[in-house]
């Protein structure tokens, strides 16, 4: 089965009048249940592939699909509901509400979709973030481990079709531990998830299964390793 799919896709953005492509005439065809890097130097569109299969931002050019749904289609409204469904977007930002707890924080994302989370999976889920004993909290008594950890879970409460990871391997981050990379590892091939990490870093290939390495918006590898 599919999960996702792109057709045509182009990015365009505008600096000083001088166009850049960010992303070129991009083909793609992603399985659910793999475990996907996508490989590159700065600037090459990793990050703006990521964001335009999250929803955040639309294409300049093309189609994208998401369970055969082409979300370029869809309304900004319609948009939001997909992504508290469908995908979880674990990058750094500083996006916690600081009047919540971390408990009210992390299960925002299930309230504004209506979704009734699963307890089993919720206490697992902050076992292996390690944010059972401050769900009390508010984000300012926080470390900034804590706070990535709360941002974690907040874009994994609903159980997320498609997880994405933005550069877990970069040192300006904190970086993904272990044992959260094998817990995200094991909920693609246990439960069929799938995963795509934007990665500059071509060490962390040996835990996926299929490469897609971009250069300045091109795709310039393709390639499913099993």
């Amino acid at each position: 089965m599919e999960m996702c799919k792109t057709i045509g896709l182009s990015k365009i953005y505008y600096k000083n009048d001088t166009e850049i492509k960010a992303i070129n005439n991009c083909d793609l065809e992603i399985k659910a249940g793999e475990c996907i890097a996508v490989c590159g130097s700065k600037d090459s569109g990793k990050t703006t592939l990521l964001r335009i299969l999250s929803g955040i931002e639309r294409p300049t050019e093309g189609s994208v699909f998401i369970k055969n749904q082409n979300i370029a289609e869809y309304s900004d409204d319609e948009l939001a509901i997909m992504r508290r469904k469908e995908i979880g977007y674990l990058v750094q930002n500083d996006s916690l509400i600081h009047e919540l707890t971390v408990h009210e924080n992390i299960i925002m994302p299930a309230i504004l979709a209506h979704i009734k989370y699963d307890e089993v999976y919720y206490q697992n889920l902050l076992g292996h973030l390690n944010l059972k004993e401050i769900l009390s909290y508010k984000p300012r008594q926080l470390t900034d481990h804590q706070r990535q950890s709360v941002l974690y879970a907040r874009a994994l409460i609903n159980n997320p079709s498609l997880i994405l990871v933005d550069e877990p391997d970069n040192k300006a981050w904190l970086p993904i531990d272990k044992s959260f990379l094998d817990y995200l590892l094991n909920m693609v091939y246990m439960y069929g998830k799938t995963l795509i990490m934007v990665t500059e870093d071509d060490k962390i290939s040996i835990f996926i299964d299929h490469i897609i390495r971009l250069d300045h918006g091109d795709i310039i590898e393709n390639k499913r390793i099993s």
